[in-house]
């Protein structure tokens, strides 16, 4: 068998703690991690590897790879109530252009009985 080359999307998420979560959109089995980008993309390389070896051995198809559609939502909130605060964070799924967005997460107040 020849060598073939195949290109997949691999979304980055920075942790709070340092290092990247990484995920492979086509190959939904894979979720990664790795110090840094880097260290991140070569992690996912040697998953991405391990998955096609193994569908080869099983006889199965190798999964086809497919770019994702990164698409903005915007979300209006209601009002808060008085008294409380609300700590809105941003968080960069992506860093590197052209398919650079974020995302925004909303942390609510929890009530203590």
């Amino acid at each position: 068998m020849a060598n073939q080359t195949r290109k997949f999307a691999v979304v980055l998420e920075p942790e709070e703690e340092g290092g990247f979560t990484v995920r492979v959109p086509s190959l939904p089995e894979i979720v990664t991690y790795g110090e840094d980008e880097q260290e991140a993309l070569a992690m996912a390389e040697d998953a991405i590897r391990l998955v096609i070896e193994d569908c080869i051995a099983r006889g199965e198809p190798i999964p086809t790879p497919q770019m994702p559609r990164i698409r903005e939502i915007t979300v209006t909130l209601a009002a808060w109530p008085s008294g409380s605060d609300p700590t809105l964070t941003k968080e960069f799924a992506m860093r590197s252009k052209p398919d650079q967005f974020e995302r925004a997460v909303v942390r609510l107040p929890i009530d203590q009985q």
